[in-house]
């Protein structure tokens, strides 16, 4: 018993000298933690460097005042159907400018006017032959914003006249915007006939995809046919540095808040009847009080977009309700 005692203490004292020797024999190396490099925060010294601007302007970007909105029937101030014109069936444009200061300030700086040049029916290709093209091709120069909202029509694939293709890509057709089977893109005729329009005069574009439909018997928002469509503005202003207003999702999630606080019949209400008798609910056209709450989503895109037009944005000098129906 003695022994295997001894034997025990010798091992223990063996290990403890290994223990000692290697702990002696190891190199400790202080972390060194280099200091993060500095950097020195830039002192804005425009007016674009001091808002955050220069994203979708120009460097020498100064706004003339001016607003042009070219579209569709969802856009346009009074709707037209080529035979008759209805008073109490209206696009948002119509409204736009009641969300922005209307006066210049003691700085000099311009108030805002809109031009909406939209009209009803209008694909972003049809509208080409328009007098609203024509007035835009004269008009729009060094300064200006130019808002583009198609969509509507153009879903229209199937009609040669008027529909235009979401899936058609600007580098799969000729020097028209047309591919080999007679079919438009899209993407073409927005970027070669809208956005560089703007852009050879020294505008700014604005792409807004178009706004939510409503089912007539939920009172849901109705984006489907809108998705491809939406999917190409949003591609192409990723793609060219453009300000992208996204109309469809935030009409949408419009209409839910409304259905969900206001049930069916506020939905309703942002809507235009299908005819002067008032029975039938359009679930394309808006309402007065739909046109001026669907201005409103747009200049509050504009607001928080940081462009020289958002500081201009104003509480609504007009404000308008909704019928009593």
């Amino acid at each position: 018993m003695k022994r295997v005692f001894r034997l025990t203490c010798v091992a223990l004292l063996l290990l403890a000298t290994l223990f000692s020797t290697a702990c002696s024999s190891r190199v400790f190396h202080p972390l060194t933690i280099s200091p993060s490099p500095i950097v020195e925060e830039k002192v804005p010294t425009t007016p674009n460097e001091f808002f955050g601007l220069g994203v979708y302007e120009p460097e020498d970007f100064v706004f003339s005042g001016r607003v042009f909105l070219v579209g569709d029937s969802t856009v346009c101030g009074t709707y037209s159907d080529g035979r008759v014109q209805r008073e109490d069936i209206m696009g948002w444009g119509k409204y736009f400018e009641n969300y922005f200061r209307a006066e210049s300030d003691e700085e000099g700086v311009d108030g805002v006017s809109v031009y909406n040049f939209a009209l009803s029916g209008g694909s972003s290709r049809t509208y080409l032959d328009s007098t609203g093209y024509q007035s835009v091709l004269e008009h729009l120069s060094k300064g200006d914003y130019l808002f583009i909202q198609f969509g509507h029509n153009d879903e229209h694939e199937s009609d040669m006249r008027v529909g235009t293709s979401a899936t058609l890509g600007r580098d799969e057709v000729g020097p028209t915007g047309m591919s080999e089977e007679g079919i438009y893109s899209f993407e073409w005729i927005l970027y070669e006939k809208y956005i560089q329009l703007a852009r050879n005069v020294g505008a700014v574009p604005v792409l807004v995809s178009p706004t939510a439909r409503m089912l007539l018997e939920s009172g849901q928002p109705n984006v489907y046919r809108h998705e491809p469509y939406r999917k190409v503005m949003k591609k192409l202003a990723e793609e060219e540095g453009v300000l992208f207003i996204d109309l469809t999702e935030l009409s949408r999630e419009f209409y839910l808040n409304v259905l969900d606080t206001e049930g069916i019949i506020g939905t309703w209400r942002l809507h235009a009847f299908t005819d002067e008798s008032h029975q039938v609910v359009d679930t394309t056209h808006l309402s007065r009080y739909g046109a001026y709450r669907i201005a409103g989503l747009v200049a509050k895109e504009v607001q928080i977009s940081k462009v020289a037009l958002s500081k201009l944005v104003v509480e609504p000098t007009e404000i308008v309700s909704p019928r009593a129906d």
